[in-house]
Order: structure tokens, then sequence, then C-alpha cells
């Protein structure tokens, strides 16, 4: 125990040389280090200091971090012919509905798997630090930083090229296949996924959502997915209800995490894909976790913008296409 106790001050001192030299990057690993050597000691007021440390010195080296860009010509027009192919002569109800069974509209976990990792990524020490200074949960995993990274590039090309161009042209439409509030929440209303109680509120998000107030659409929706989504997987055969560790018998609705997308019974119900998705938007601390940013105020406003009230918008629709193809 004292070598160990030895070795964490030691760490320290190495952390804090670095510090006085101006390079906060490699201070915020060896703080990071020291905490892993120390966290079962009881110098509380030593792990203290490195939490503190390791955050200030994040935030310090965030201009020594190299942020790398791409670009790709997209021949509109191409895809624009997808697009007018993929709703052919269908009306609204057919084209949402076809919307929500696309399996294009979700990422591949088998094709993002499948790229080769690249050999830098095991051989330099990796930490994914989010804007406020903290190293985020499992941003030390190589081969999961990587899924992760690919992933969100991935996500947001499929909205960019795809879904965000069907909603704008089916927002221009005029009469009746016109996308529009109004027809918008028939169409989920006909579904008769959502209960009563829920989908009052969820009519609110999506009226906002075409009046362009992104930050209620979001503040309204996403909390709703996560009640609305248990209630549907119940009626797909998953146990929903936990019972209490108490003396009295006592029940309630199971709260939803990124590992239960992880869990065999979900992934049957609701395919590996989607449950993939839903993980990396809402929950994982690698993905987008709009869940939690909302949840504890954390969500930024640039965030609440057309692309993810979109998003958010596009898994309502989803939710009500395949209950309606699984009944």
């Amino acid at each position: 125990m004292e070598k160990q106790i030895n070795e964490f001050l030691e760490k320290i001192k190495d952390a804090e040389k670095q510090e006085s030299q101006g390079q906060y990057f490699n201070a915020a690993f060896l703080y990071k280090d020291a905490i892993k050597i120390g966290r079962n000691s009881k110098n509380q007021t030593k792990l203290k200091y490195c939490k503190n440390k390791m955050i200030e010195m994040n935030l310090k080296s965030k201009k020594e971090y190299k942020q790398a860009g791409f670009t790709q010509k997209i021949d509109n027009k191409k895809i624009d012919t997808l697009i007018k192919n993929f709703f052919g002569k269908d009306g609204l109800d057919t084209i949402l509905k076809k919307i929500g069974m696309e399996s294009t509209f979700r990422p591949s976990c088998e094709k993002i798997k499948g790229m080769k990792v690249p050999v830098f990524t095991f051989l330099a020490s990796t930490s994914v630090v989010s804007e406020d200074g903290h190293v985020v949960k499992g941003g030390e995993d190589s081969e999961k930083m990587w899924f992760s990274q690919m992933y969100s590039l991935d996500q947001d090309f499929v909205m960019a090229i795809y879904v965000e161009k069907m909603f704008l042209k089916l927002m221009s439409r005029k009469g009746v296949n016109r996308l529009n509030s109004k027809n918008l929440i028939n169409y989920l209303e006909n579904s008769k996924v959502f209960n009563d109680k829920n989908f009052s509120i969820i009519k609110r998000g999506i009226e906002r959502y075409f009046a362009r107030d992104y930050v209620s659409t979001m503040h309204i929706l996403i909390p709703q997915f996560e009640s609305v989504f248990l209630d549907i997987s119940q009626k797909l055969g998953i146990d929903i209800t936990k019972i209490n560790d108490t003396e009295d018998i006592s029940t309630e609705k199971k709260t939803l995490s990124q590992w239960n997308f992880e869990e065999e019974r979900f992934i049957k119900a609701w395919g590996k894909d989607l449950c993939q998705q839903i993980k990396h938007v809402f929950f994982d601390p690698l993905g987008f976790k709009l869940r939690h940013k909302v949840a504890h105020g954390e969500i930024d406003i640039n965030e609440c913008n057309f692309r993810n009230a979109t998003l958010m918008t596009y898994f309502y629709i989803v939710l009500a296409s395949i209950l309606k193809v699984n009944k």
C-alpha cells in the first residue's frame, strides 16, 4: 500500500512538472494516471486535486487538438432522382410508412464494424473529452471510440443526404400530401401506437417542430420518447416492470438505458441497427447522448437545430410504422 501511495504522489509530481512547462495535454493524461493509481487510497484531498486538475488541463489543452475535416462532392441531381423514385406516386401516409421502415436510414452496425481501424488508435493513448473538460466513459477503448466516431459520421450523412431532404420536399408539397403538423399528427394518431396521455404532449412537440421552435421540440419529444418506447416494447412482449428491492413489495416501470439496447430481447423485437441508432442518439456517452443532455440541462442551443429536431420526429415515425407492420 505504501508503494502505491508513493507511486500516486510521484505521478502527481510528474503531472505538475508537465503543467509548469505548458504541456497541458500530457499533464491531463498524467493526472488521469494518478487517479487510476490512487483511487483506492484514503487521500481524498489529493484525489479531488487530481480530478480538478485533469479537467483544468483538458480545457487548457483544447488548442493542442487538431481537427481534421473532409469534403465530398454530392451529385444533388442523383439524390433528387433517388428521392423521387423512393416517393413514387404514393400518398403521404404511404411515404411516411416507407421512411419509418427503410433500413438505409439506420447506419449498419456490421458495415461500420467492418471498417479498418487505423493502427494509430491502438498505438496512442486515447481519451475522449467533453466540452466541459470531463473524460468521457469508454473513451479509452480504441475500437469503441473509432466505432462511435464512424457511426456519428454515418448518421449525419444519412440525415443530410436523405432524411432532411425528404422532409423538406414533403413540406413543400401542396394539398393533402403535404407534410405539415396536422397531417403528421394524424398519421401518428392513426397508428394507434401512442397512449392518449403521452400523445397529448407529443402533439405539442410536433407542432413546435413545424413552427421551427427546435428548442421546445427537443425538450418535448426527447423525454416522451423513453416512455412511449417502453410502452410499445411491452406490446412487443418485453417485460418493462421491475420489482423494487425493498421489504414491502412494490413495482414500477423500468428506466430505459443504453444497456437495454444490447439485450437480446430488445434486439429481437426492434432489430440490431435500430437499437444501435437509438442507443447512439439518446444514451451513449460516446454518441450524441441527447436524452442525458436534455434531462440534465446540458444541451447546447446549437444542438437544438433542424437536423436534431428532424431526427426526433423521424423516430416517432419509425415507432408508428414498425408497430403497424408488426400488427
